[in-house]
């Protein structure tokens, strides 16, 4: 009987051989296939394994997110039949079978990615999932991640109203072996604004106009953000006509177009201004206001030693208190009113310090004179109905001794007598 040649592999006929079931340790990477999606658990052979039962996978070792279903997650994430899934052994065996974990798997999976993505600084958007005592647990690529409340940008009390919020993420602190990530996200907020102020003082020109919104209204002034930067708007510097307070123009988060004045990047200041887009007034006065003639306006506030005339266009004259009255007053308000009409003389239109000066003095009759010597008024005709005796017209001079010489002679006869 001829003998036949064997060409059958040991190795393919042991293959077909019953085997016993492998022992999976705890923590130990497995590969399998989903045999089978219930509501919160799922079935998984392990297709490289000679196992006698499926291993279980609960919904929450699937998963970081809080749901009670697998239909409760979007649809791509859901896990289906014939997916092949990685995951680690957290129970090897027991009453339950064994236990799979594919978040513990993924963490590991994964951890390569997160190491690259904190030793490049790189920056990542995550979901706040919850605030606890001193921070923001977070989901970070499918890892719980903690925040502390220090490093979330904004008033530390308020950190909490952060859950539930997609923020952006930095890693400060890494460790695998404790299975930790700390997270910053006001280390994000801070680096964006130091890039955005370097862009800032590269790009800034004096008289650049820039679209700016109020942030903060104090008694002198306003600052506006004029990206990447406060600047200071004085309150000289918003109007041409006089403002007593910045609130009464403007208030926080107003949109404010503005120019740039001048800056120093040394002492990080940037004053700005508004007025200058608005019409000048000047210009109205220079074509309208001319020296030497008359002009009727209202008073429109009264000082000290002064007191402001509506001229028109939002400009206002100035009448010193010495242009005021013949006589010398002591204040204003005694001759004038805020809202009365006056006429004035328009004196001075000074353009070098854009100003005009105004006198209702100058258009007073002109004061009465008295004489040095009489008491006479200059209008006053010196005739001799007016003149003391002697001092007719063309008359003689009378001396003293005219009038008091019989006087004198009495007392002379009456010491000779005696």
């Amino acid at each position: 009987m001829p003998v036949v040649e064997n060409d059958i592999n040991m190795e393919d006929v042991m293959a077909t051989l019953p085997t016993e079931d492998k022992q999976l340790r705890k923590g130990e990477l497995v590969e399998g296939e989903v045999v089978q999606v219930n509501k919160d658990e799922i079935l998984i052979n392990l297709t490289n394994y000679s196992l006698k039962s499926e291993a279980r996978m609960p919904l929450d070792q699937f998963t970081s997110e809080s749901v009670s279903s697998f239909e409760d997650l979007p649809e791509e994430d859901r896990p289906k039949v014939g997916d092949i899934i990685k995951a680690r052994v957290i129970v090897p065996s027991g009453k339950d079978g064994m236990i799979l974990s594919k978040k513990s798997a993924d963490y590991d999976l994964r951890w390569d990615e997160i190491k690259e993505i904190y030793e490049e600084g790189r920056v990542v958007k995550a979901v706040a999932k919850e605030a606890v005592k001193g921070g923001l647990v977070v989901d970070f690529l499918g890892y719980s991640a903690f925040c502390p409340a220090s490093q979330v940008a904004g008033k530390y009390e308020n950190f909490a109203k952060h859950a539930g919020e997609d923020m952006e993420f930095k890693i400060i602190e890494i460790d695998k072996s404790k299975r930790r990530i700390i997270l910053s996200n006001i280390k994000v907020v801070n680096e964006r604004k130091q890039a955005a102020k370097r862009a800032f003082w590269d790009n800034i020109q004096v008289g650049e106009e820039r679209e700016g919104i109020v942030k903060s209204v104090l008694p002198y002034g306003v600052f506006v953000d004029i990206g990447g930067f406060e600047g200071m708007l004085h309150i000289s510097e918003m109007s041409w006509n006089r403002i007593s307070e910045p609130s009464k123009m403007f208030k926080a988060g107003d949109s404010v177009r503005v120019v740039i004045l001048s800056f120093d990047e040394a002492k990080q200041r940037v004053s700005l201004g508004h007025k200058q887009l608005l019409p000048d007034p000047w210009r109205y006065v220079k074509e309208n206001i001319v020296e030497g003639t008359e002009f009727t306006g209202k008073i429109t506030r009264i000082v000290a030693k002064a007191a402001f005339m509506d001229m028109g266009n939002g400009f206002e004259g100035l009448i010193p208190i010495s242009e005021m009255a013949n006589e010398r007053i002591d204040t204003p308000d005694k001759v004038l009113k805020e809202g009365e009409e006056k006429t004035v003389l328009v004196k001075q239109v000074i353009d070098k310090d854009r100003k005009v000066i105004l006198s209702i003095k100058a258009l007073l009759p002109a004061p009465e004179r008295r004489s040095k010597n009489h008491g006479f008024t200059s209008e006053q005709s010196y005739d001799k109905d007016f003149a003391p005796a002697g001092h007719e017209e063309g008359g003689a001079s009378t001396s003293i001794g005219d009038l008091y010489g019989d006087l004198f002679k009495n007392t002379e006869d009456k010491e000779d007598n005696e």
